[in-house]
């Protein structure tokens, strides 16, 4: 857990999610999302949702989000467990209070 970015799925920079582009990782929003994920969000010994992040993972999201950002400036940010009828807990930390901590601009912070 070094912070190593790793795409699974290629995507280009465009504005537009192509079918190709598609991680099916949020159901309602998956056309018009990228979806970032990190390795962890639990706890070793019981298995139950934990913020793992270590520092280098927090310094490649941050990076990465603000790259994203730069280059789409009209996006809106959120954790999976955000996204309407998600029922999950991940990524099992409260991405909206995170990324207020870094600067990002309220008008990029999803809300739901």
């Amino acid at each position: 857990m070094d912070g190593e970015l790793v795409n699974i799925l290629p995507f280009n920079q465009d504005n537009d999610v192509s079918g190709w582009e598609i991680s099916n990782g949020a159901r309602g929003i998956n056309g018009v999302s990228r979806h970032i994920v990190y390795a962890g969000g639990q706890d070793k010994g019981s298995k139950k949702p934990k913020d793992t992040r270590t520092n280098e993972q927090k310094q490649t999201l941050e990076t990465y989000v603000k790259f994203a950002l730069l280059r789409h400036p009209q996006i809106q940010i959120l954790g999976h467990s955000q996204a309407p009828g998600s029922g999950k807990t991940c990524p099992n930390f409260d991405v909206p209070k995170w990324l207020k901590k870094i600067g990002i601009a309220d008008k990029n912070i999803y809300k739901s």
